[in-house]
């Protein structure tokens, strides 16, 4: 019914994931509130509480959609802040089945996230290229694949919550494999100081890693080495078919 705007206070944005509360955002002085419903409509998909006192400013649905007709840039604002919160909060839903639920941790992560977004056939990268960050399947799909003999045989499919590409940071090596967009995506790219001071120093986000690891390959089994040998049979004896 209405878009309003933060002018003083802090308040947290959550929604439920199954069972479960999460909280997605904080927001502040300067951020706006529902934009999404009076674009999209429908019903609020989120629920907004005040940290602390707070004061709103409150503009009316009539009021809005008249100043978007009038405003190209103000739509296109708008539908950018969209795009944004619907990626941060699928960023703040994944992060826990990845590195564990410490919301110190969650918020250095999600505020110092970049944002990736691949077309289905892009390569994010080649087998062999050197590693420099780790990432967060957000949303859509990958695949992991090696290339045998000139051809790329499919080992690993990555999904949506899942943590990627930190086992060749971890070991000190080059990508082991080729990287695609199965699906268009959005991925939240971290440097590699965030998982040596963050991650592997924080004994419950070292336990989430190491069991979404795991999840991985158990989901994953081809994941490993390729144990498929080429066997040459040869007649012990000459006339021997």
């Amino acid at each position: 019914e209405a878009l309003y705007f933060v002018k003083t206070g802090r308040l947290a944005v959550s929604i439920l994931d199954g069972n479960k509360t999460a909280i997605v955002a904080e927001l502040g002085p300067g951020d706006v509130i529902g934009e999404t419903q009076l674009i999209a409509g429908g019903r609020r998909t989120a629920t907004v509480t005040a940290l602390g006192p707070c004061e709103v400013l409150c503009l009316p649905h009539a009021e809005f959609d008249a100043l978007v007709v009038a405003s190209e840039s103000l739509k296109n604002s708008v539908a950018s802040v969209i795009r944004h919160r619907f990626r941060e909060a699928a960023l703040r839903v994944a992060l826990p089945r990845a590195v564990g639920s410490d919301p110190q941790l969650l918020d250095v992560l999600s505020k110092r996230a970049n944002w990736v977004r691949l077309e289905r056939g892009e390569t994010l990268w080649n087998q062999g290229d050197a590693a420099s960050h780790w990432y967060v399947m957000v949303s859509g799909e990958l695949s992991r694949m090696v290339n045998e003999h000139g051809a790329l045989r499919l080992i690993e499919t990555i999904r949506r919550g899942e943590v990627f590409g930190e086992t060749a940071l971890i070991r000190g090596t080059t990508r082991s494999t080729t990287t695609a967009a199965r699906r268009d995506c959005w991925l939240a790219r971290f440097d590699r100081a965030l998982l040596d001071d963050e991650i592997l120093n924080r004994t419950g986000a070292l336990q989430a890693l190491v069991r979404s690891l795991a999840d991985r390959l158990s989901a994953n089994p081809a994941s490993g080495q390729g144990s498929a040998q080429v066997i040459t049979l040869l007649p012990r004896d000459p006339g021997l078919e």
